[in-house]
């Protein structure tokens, strides 16, 4: 219930057989590196556990910020993450935020090199079985910027409010009820290629996992993503609000009756170079066995912008590619 700093990680489980408790912040806990050319922050993070038992929960602010810049020739990276737990085997008790959650990540490279910005706020992934569920009914924040300032500059901003990925079994449903807003943009200002991506709740495996308990939202779910390339280059902004992608069967449905607003903007100037902005407020694509639905009680609000030249695609609930739904 106090207050914890670190220049990388505040909390931190790993390599062990079994974990049992789990873990709960009441207080602060701030986690931030800015360093060349990668800076990388983590909030609380659990990997490389046989079992763990107890959840994991915020009701308090943990803050993470992973920033890097480079000057000559070469690479910035930078993430953030907020909550992750990766490579459990079994993980029983679900995560939960109540509280503040921010993840920033920041990147900027100066000369003829690429720019990485990733973050997450909870991200789970490589885990054998998960139960428990995933709930936001508090202030959930992620933000992902990469900014290139020199020619034949690469610049890649990618931001997840809730990440699901690679999980086997997992069963209990992914819910938010509070404020989920997640923000990415990817520029160069001279010469180059920016791609920003942005996704509020995110689902995706291989094509052989089972997901039980389905996806809901309840509360505000923002999703702003903008990228921007001054010439000779291609600028692409990608924006999903909830999206279920590559399982074996997904069951229990997903339902808003909340607030979606999705933006994408892709802007470029005249010199020869072109963007492309997707927005999409409901996407589920390549899921073998889809039970459940789509319901739709509260509002969505989708936007695809292009400034200069380009295409710019718009939709409010899809679905692609999935064998029985």
């Amino acid at each position: 219930s106090g207050a914890l700093s670190s220049f990388n990680t505040t909390i931190v489980v790993d390599s062990l057989a079994s974990f049992s408790g789990g873990i709960a912040n009441g207080g602060t806990l701030n986690a931030g590196l800015a360093s060349n050319p990668c800076g990388c922050a983590f909030g609380i993070r659990v990997l490389n556990v046989t079992s763990f038992s107890g959840g994991i929960s915020n009701s308090g602010t943990l803050t993470t910020l992973g920033a890097a810049s480079q000057s000559d020739c070469n690479s910035a990276t930078a993430n953030a993450f907020g909550i992750v737990v990766d490579n459990v085997s079994t993980f029983v008790g679900g995560i939960s935020n109540g509280g503040n959650l921010t993840a920033t990540a920041a990147a900027t490279i100066g000369c003829c090199g690429s720019a990485n910005a990733t973050a997450y706020g909870i991200l789970v992934s490589n885990v054998t079985s998960f139960s428990g569920g995933i709930v936001n009914n508090g202030t959930l924040s992620v933000s992902a910027t990469a900014t290139g300032n020199s020619d034949h500059n690469f610049t890649c901003a990618f931001a997840v409010g809730i990440n699901v990925s690679n999980i086997e079994n997992f069963s209990g449903d992914i819910s938010n009820g509070g404020g989920l807003t997640v923000t990415s943009t990817a520029s160069v200002n001279s010469c180059g290629s920016a791609n920003a991506g942005a996704y509020g709740i995110y689902v995706n495996g291989t094509g052989a996992e089972s997901f039980a308990g389905g996806i809901s939202n309840g509360g505000r779910l923002t999703i702003i993503t903008s990228a921007f390339t001054a010439c000779c280059g291609h600028a692409l902004a990608k924006a999903v609000g909830i999206f279920v992608d590559n399982l074996s069967s997904f069951s229990g449905g997903i339902t808003n009756n909340g607030s979606l607003s999705i933006t994408a903007t892709a802007s470029t100037t005249p010199e020869r170079s072109c963007g492309s902005a997707i927005a999409s407020g409901i996407n589920v694509t390549d899921v073998a066995n889809f039970s459940g639905g789509i319901n739709n009680g509260g509002a969505i609000a989708v936007a695809a912008v292009i400034n200069g030249c380009g295409g710019a695609l718009a939709c409010g609930i899809g679905v692609r590619g999935s064998g029985v739904f």
